[in-house]
C-alpha cells in the first residue's frame, strides 16, 4: 500500500502537541460545564499520550543505535573482507541470525507496511481535525467540539500502536547484534582453544 522510509515519531509528537492544543482552545471557547470537562478529559488523554510518546522515543533511539551498530560493524567486516580478496561475509551473517525464520522474515515485511499503513492514517486524520468540523459544514459549537476530541483520540491512540509497532521492528535489529556476540565469542573461543591462551 503505502511505502515509508521514516525512523522516529516526531511528526506524530508535534501532531499530539497540535491537536492538544486544538483541546485547549476549545475548552477555553466552551459553552456548558461538561463541555470544558469533556474537553479537559480528552486533553489529559492527550497530554498521557504525548508523555508515553516521548518516553518511547528515547526508547527507539537506542534500539536504532543498537541495529545501527551491528550493521556498522558488518559494513567494516565486509570492507575489510573485500580488501584481503574475501568474499563479503554481511549479508550471509545477517540471513543466519534470522536463519530458518521464513515467518520471522514475513511478519518483518508486514510490520514495515502496517507502520507505513499506520502513518498514512495518523496524518489523514491530523488533516481532518486540522481541517475543522465546520469547514465541512457539519455544524459547530458541541458538535464541533465532539467531533474534535473523538478525532484526537483516534490520532493519540494511533500513535500509542504505532510506538508498539517501532518497538517490534527494531526488535530485528537487537537480534542481529545477539547474533554477531555469539559469533565474536565462539571465535574467541576458538582462538583460545587452538591457542591454549586463558582470556581474563
Amino acid at each position: 500500500m503505502v511505502r515509508e522510509n521514516i525512523r522516529g515519531i516526531d511528526e506524530e509528537i508535534v501532531g499530539l502537541r497540535v491537536l492538544g492544543r486544538g483541546l485547549l482552545e476549545r475548552q477555553a471557547r466552551a459553552t456548558s460545564g461538561t463541555e470544558a470537562a469533556q474537553l479537559g478529559d480528552s486533553y489529559s488523554k492527550a497530554a498521557y499520550r504525548l508523555g508515553e510518546l516521548m518516553r518511547a522515543e528515547a526508547e527507539l533511539e537506542i534500539l536504532g543505535r543498537t541495529s545501527e551498530r551491528a550493521d556498522d560493524f558488518l559494513n567494516r567486516l565486509d570492507k575489510l573482507a573485500v580488501e584481503h580478496g574475501w568474499e563479503p561475509v554481511g549479508d550471509s551473517i545477517r540471513a543466519d541470525a534470522l536463519r530458518g525464520d521464513v515467518e520471522l522474515k514475513a511478519a518483518a515485511r508486514r510490520l514495515v507496511e502496517e507502520i507505513a499503513s499506520l502513518r498514512y492514517v495518523l496524518r489523514n486524520t491530523f488533516r481532518l481535525a486540522m481541517e475543522g468540523i465546520r469547514e465541512r459544514g457539519e455544524g459547530g459549537g458541541g458538535q464541533e467540539a465532539r467531533e474534535y476530541m473523538r478525532l484526537v483520540e483516534i490520532y493519540g491512540s494511533g500513535c500509542v500502536r504505532l510506538v508498539k509497532l517501532l518497538k517490534m521492528e527494531e526488535g530485528g535489529g537487537s537480534r542481529l547484534e545477539v547474533h554477531l556476540d555469539e559469533l565474536i565469542q565462539d571465535a574467541m573461543e576458538e582462538a583460545r582453544d587452538r591457542l591454549g591462551v586463558r582470556w581474563g
